[in-house]
């Protein structure tokens, strides 16, 4: 190959290079942010700061800490200062406080009493069952991240419950009422599946105290609804997801832990299905999700500005309509999220509400 062959060549090669920097600086380039430190934040503070460089909280799991406080993160992926492309999901490690097995729990996360039960003799040998929900602290509501969330599930704020309490591994049945109470309120109504262990239904907010004034009388003791912040507490059962099981976000997984509009309503198996027969949660409680709303003691307010933070009933300032929690055989998936929130005049009785107890 002669000189001005080579040249001609050479010519040609950076012509093209020159080109091809011309597009290439054209061309748009991912947005790169940098993680920032979350490190000892609360869950919503951490959300606040992804949001402000444009990421997004991912996986929230859960550890137990003996030198990081309850409700805090302890770890994150990626790590602080690492340049990730906006929209990056950033995982992170909540701590529960110190473990159980360490003698110090009762004060933070999984607490004293864990998988203890008591069983009531409502009336002759029908058995009132109920778990121990150990004393801890959690995140109540939703972050804005989260699918389907509604506004009054904010802001979210920590709960602590200093002393482990009771409630009914499920809803109180059709037996359990009839023996206690000696009337069945559903007979010849619709929508009522007439087995003795479905929940029951048509109870109002009201009736369900008729039950407790009774079984308080019957036992001498100082049974009650639980608040609405013990039974978001007993739900999640140590869970952040939106569901105790994970974020499900196709309902993937829910027919495996609940009756909703999926598996009943939808199918045209109208009414409250028997007790028991989807998986429980961690805290060994069954129909959390679905099956029937749940009565709280707590009046619903529209937000959780001034609610309490030591898990007892919202009772102050008094509303006009009370809580009911869980999503019942009717309900779309959304609204079946641990922290979704309904709520009902304390007179209406219908197919899709029932009761826990607790103590």
């Amino acid at each position: 190959m002669n000189h001005w062959m080579r040249r001609l060549i050479l010519c040609i090669l950076s012509i093209a290079l020159a080109a091809f920097f011309i597009v290439l600086s054209g061309c748009p380039r991912a947005n790169r942010v940098t993680v920032p430190k979350l490190v000892g934040m609360t869950e919503p503070q951490a959300i606040t700061a992804l949001a402000l460089v444009d990421l997004e909280l991912g996986i929230a799991s859960n550890v137990y800490s003996t030198t990081v406080a309850a409700g805090l993160v302890v770890s994150q992926t990626p790590a602080p200062g690492d340049r990730v492309t906006a929209g990056t999901q950033i995982d992170i490690v909540i701590s529960l406080g110190p473990s159980p097995a360490e003698g110090e729990g009762e004060s933070e996360g999984e607490g004293e009493g864990e998988g203890e039960t008591l069983t009531v003799l409502v009336q002759g040998d029908v058995p009132l069952d109920f778990v121990q929900i150990p004393a801890g602290s959690f995140t109540m509501g939703s972050p804005s991240s989260e699918l389907g969330r509604m506004a009054d599930e904010g802001p979210q704020h920590l709960v602590t419950i200093a002393d482990p309490f009771w409630l009914t591994q499920t809803e109180v049945t059709k037996q359990q009422w009839q023996a206690l109470m000696g009337t069945t309120p559903w007979e010849g109504q619709a929508n009522v599946l007439t087995h003795a262990d479905s929940p029951a239904v048509y109870v109002s907010w009201n009736d369900a105290h008729s039950f407790i004034a009774a079984l308080n009388s019957l036992t001498g003791q100082t049974y009650r609804l639980p608040s609405e912040a013990q039974w978001e507490y007993a739900a999640r059962a140590g869970s952040m997801t939106r569901f105790y099981w994970g974020k499900d976000p196709t309902f993937a997984a829910i027919t495996s832990y609940a009756w909703w509009d999926g598996n009943a309503d939808a199918i045209d198996q109208d009414h409250a299905h028997v007790t028991g027969l989807k998986l429980p949660n961690n805290r060994d409680l069954y129909d959390v999700a679905g099956n029937v709303w749940e009565w709280c003691q707590d009046w619903y307010h529209i937000a959780y500005h001034d609610a309490p933070n030591d898990g007892s009933p919202w009772e102050v300032p008094a509303g006009t309509m009370r809580i009911r929690r869980g999503g019942s055989w009717t309900s779309p998936g959304e609204l079946c999220r641990s922290a979704y929130r309904s709520l009902a005049d304390p007179t209406t009785a219908n197919d899709v509400i029932g009761f826990r107890v607790a103590k």
